[in-house]
């Protein structure tokens, strides 16, 4: 296991996998996951994904490798095969990982959220961004269990040397997806992630740029008419609008009064 660590860490990926391959758990020799994951982290360095893909898919057939015994990938070895994805912009692999983790009850590391978060908002798929970044804050990462307004609040307020996660990682990934989604004109989901950020703890004047970016973008609302169901007096109305004009001025009907309840 040791000789295969350091070929790996050396990048020597086919040494690495010649000496994994004499791992035999059926011999006593049981392969270590953290070798395992070494090989792994070379192969993806080098952007072998037929051979990384291949070696994560091993345990997966103990008929047909049973010299692998009972090895299983582990969040480590997920998060080697997501963010090397992620660097690449192989965002469908990425993404498939990360499903295949979840349902085999991993948590992934939240670099591993932050990276394939980011390289959507650089693709400019603000929506597939805004999945991920949903899933990161309601079910967490490996080190945190969630990132509910709550959790990160409670968390501002501890001494930096107590912080489990630095709350200012979460807002600036926020702040971006927020513009991203400003830029596609999906504003009200903007919108969205600005008052997660204020249940959060956070004062919009500390982000004014980032609010005024998400207002700019916000198209201007249309105030609705009123109803004359829901008006009371339609004499006092017009009567209202009469003092306001001058008395050479004929009334036009107003457009609210005229405006029947069934359109509503």
């Amino acid at each position: 296991n040791g000789v295969v660590k350091f070929a790996a860490e050396e990048g020597q990926t086919e040494e690495a996998e010649r000496w994994m391959c004499k791992l035999d758990s059926t011999r006593g020799y049981k392969p270590s996951v953290e070798a395992f994951n070494a090989l792994l982290r070379s192969a993806t360095l080098k952007q072998d994904w037929a051979k990384a893909d291949e070696w994560f898919n091993r345990p997966d057939t103990p008929g047909l490798h049973p010299e692998l015994g009972r090895l299983q990938p582990n969040g480590e070895s997920f998060d080697i095969m997501i963010q090397a994805a992620a660097a690449c912009g192989d965002m469908v692999r990425g993404e498939r990982y990360l499903r295949l983790a979840e349902e085999r009850g991993w948590k992934v590391a939240r670099k591993s959220m932050d990276r394939i978060v980011r390289k959507f908002l650089e693709r400019k798929e603000s929506r597939r961004a805004h999945h991920w970044a949903h899933t990161l804050v309601k079910e967490g990462c490996r080190d945190v269990e969630s990132y509910e307004p709550w959790v990160v609040r409670n968390e501002n307020h501890k001494l930096r040397s107590e912080q489990v996660f630095a709350p200012s990682q979460i807002y600036d990934l926020v702040g971006a997806l927020a513009k991203s989604l400003s830029d596609q004109g999906n504003t009200q989901t903007a919108n969205e992630w600005l008052e997660y950020l204020v249940e959060c703890g956070v004062n919009s004047q500390d982000y004014k740029e980032l609010w005024d970016y998400v207002r700019k973008a916000t198209p201007l609302e249309i105030c609705p008419a009123a109803l004359y169901a829901e008006l009371g007096d339609l004499d006092f109305l017009q009567r209202t609008a009469c003092l306001a004009l001058p008395s050479s001025q004929p009334v036009a009907p107003m457009a609210a009064v005229l405006l029947p309840a069934t359109l509503s």
